[in-house]
């Protein structure tokens, strides 16, 4: 992991962070597990690592809702109809119609749906200029306490002596998991 570590560094974590926030199926807990080594090997300080998080994140936030607003429905539509249910896409866009930035707030602290209802906002009908000031605050707030939080599972890995590659387990299960209920169509009660 280290080495991988030395040979992306703060690019391959930016751009992982900026993948997720676009929507990008990235395991958020690959970002998290390099933040916190390098904030625990000394690579790079706390303040450097959540404005690298902050910035690529709200540049993949930003990605996304330009696409959105500029003709992205098709492309939103098309990806939509092949992963998700369809009654998920009515759901979110009603939500964000209903709470409207409220909704990209709540789901970006959450992680679950965030993608989902970042598109549906740059699709709706809020004003970009009511959108940006409350990305970029909220994404700063986020990736000061994200880091904080990559530190903290960090030194509790390094504590308990385990491997990285275990915690990546975790969500790869989840992942494959998923994968499976959702080509046999299972669905939770």
């Amino acid at each position: 992991m280290l080495l991988a570590l030395n040979q992306w560094g703060l690019p391959g974590l930016a751009l992982m962070y900026g993948l997720e926030a676009m929507a990008v199926p990235v395991p958020i807990e690959i970002p998290l597990i390099l933040s916190g080594a390098l904030l625990i090997h000394g690579a790079h300080d706390f303040l450097t690592l959540a404005i690298i998080t902050w910035a690529a994140t709200c540049f993949g936030n930003a990605s996304a809702f330009v696409l959105a607003r500029s003709g992205g429905r098709q492309i939103w539509l098309r990806v939509a109809d092949r992963f998700l249910d369809p009654r998920l896409v009515v759901r979110a866009e009603s939500w964000v119609r209903r709470y409207g930035l409220g909704a990209m707030v709540f789901t970006r602290w959450i992680n679950w749906g965030f993608g989902l209802s970042l598109w549906v906002t740059g699709l709706g009908t809020i004003p970009a200029r009511r959108f940006w000031p409350v990305m970029l605050i909220n994404n700063l707030i986020w990736s000061f306490a994200w880091v904080a939080l990559s530190g903290l599972v960090a030194r509790g890995m390094a504590v308990a002596h385990l491997p990285w590659w275990v915690v990546l387990f975790i969500p790869a299960l989840f992942l494959a998991v998923g994968y499976v209920m959702y080509r046999r169509r299972v669905r939770l009660p």
